[in-house]
């Protein structure tokens, strides 16, 4: 699950043709940090990307690997995680990238994995 957010986030910002660095673990990609700005200071913006693994996904009404919608409430693994919060730290640091120039300090996106695994992508990213 974190190689494919990792690579929606690198196609998300090459228009922008900004710089990254990808992190891995065990061979497997856990982590992205992208930044723009310059600065003494820095802001970041971080989320994780993985869930928890299902308990056991035979007592679940649906899959919980895929998304499911019911009325006004959407279940799947991680639908309420920090999936929403990441989402919306993609869109606050996109709205920052036309303005670079402008900006007085270093503004980073980290998007990493293994957090519910003891937080082996933020130390990996160090």
């Amino acid at each position: 699950m974190e190689t494919q957010a990792i690579e929606y986030i690198v196609n998300r910002y090459k228009k922008y043709r900004l710089d990254y660095d990808m992190f891995s673990w065990n061979g497997n990609k856990i982590g992205i940090v992208v930044s723009i700005g310059e600065g003494k200071h820095s802001l970041i913006l971080r989320s994780h990307l993985d869930t928890v693994p299902p308990s056991d996904s035979k007592n679940w009404k649906h899959n919980p690997f895929l998304s499911y919608c019911s009325g006004d409430k959407l279940y799947g693994l991680g639908a309420c995680d920090d999936k929403g919060s990441l989402a919306l730290m993609l869109a606050t640091f996109e709205s920052f990238i036309p303005i670079t120039s402008k900006l007085n300090e270093k503004l980073i996106l980290m998007a990493v994995g293994g957090e519910e695994r003891g937080g082996l992508g933020t130390q990996s990213c160090n």
